[in-house]
């Protein structure tokens, strides 16, 4: 699922929605850390506990390939919905970590 990772109330309805399909919640990226702790700093983030934030690459690769391997078990959320480049669904796409790898 990709959105704008500075839409914290939509952040947290897919958070919800997640959880309500008994899905471990993954937000992927620097962006959706940033704005996320910004939130939780401020009060306003009541589902941060929910969810599991990976933002450096390396952690980021590692856990794509532990998401492959029980896809039914995640949800992934990340940003580049809009084709930026170098956004996270940008990079998931180049690396073919998820479709059969």
């Amino acid at each position: 699922m990709t959105t704008f990772s500075s839409h914290i109330a939509r952040l947290k309805s897919i958070s919800e929605f997640g959880n309500d399909m008994g899905r471990k919640v993954v937000f992927l990226g620097r962006s959706l850390n940033k704005y996320v702790g910004a939130a939780s700093r401020v009060d306003l983030c009541p589902f941060k506990n929910d969810i599991e934030l990976v933002s450096y690459r390396h952690h980021l690769e590692k856990k794509l390939k532990i998401i492959n391997k029980n896809r039914e078990d995640y949800m992934i959320v990340c940003t580049g919905h809009q084709g930026e480049p170098g956004s996270i669904l940008d990079r998931i796409a180049k690396i073919n970590c998820l479709p059969g790898k």
